[in-house]
């Protein structure tokens, strides 16, 4: 979630609660301030998507973002509580998706494929720490989904 941040450009970003938890995974950081509807537009080039879904109003205006590669819906409360304009994550349910609309957050979901933006990223983190050891990337396109 780290370098998918970085890969948005988001500023000032940050992991809460600093205990480790599944909510330690979530980064929260800074954009500069956009409609959401040009920020869904930036997200879907920046990662290479071929379609993505998006929850609330186009015109809103976003600046604090959540973001939280895999299946990330349930955040969507904590990250408003956490003063967020929208989420970033791979997968929302509907319930998810209504709460957003009650709250007013903005929810981009992406596919669960850029889960896979990492791989070079960690490789180099692992080889890295593990001299002598090699690392072999996976090929294998794990996204059962097309966009038509």
């Amino acid at each position: 979630n780290d370098y998918l941040a970085s890969l948005l450009g988001m500023k000032n970003v940050y992991s809460v609660p600093e205990v480790p938890t599944s909510e330690s995974y979530m980064r929260i950081g800074e954009i500069d301030k956009c409609s959401l509807v040009e920020f869904a537009y930036f997200v879907k080039e920046t990662f290479n998507e071929e379609g993505i879904r998006v929850v609330g109003d186009l015109d809103k205006n976003i600046k604090k973002v959540a973001i939280l590669g895999g299946s990330g819906g349930s955040f969507v409360v904590p990250a408003k509580k956490l003063g967020c304009d929208c989420i970033i994550t791979g997968e929302v349910k509907q319930n998810n998706a209504i709460d957003a609309v009650e709250y007013n957050m903005s929810i981009i979901e992406v596919s669960h494929s850029v889960e896979a933006l990492f791989k070079e990223y960690i490789k180099k983190m692992l080889e890295q720490e593990f001299t002598g050891v090699e690392f072999i990337l996976s090929n294998k396109d794990v996204n059962p989904f097309k966009c038509l």
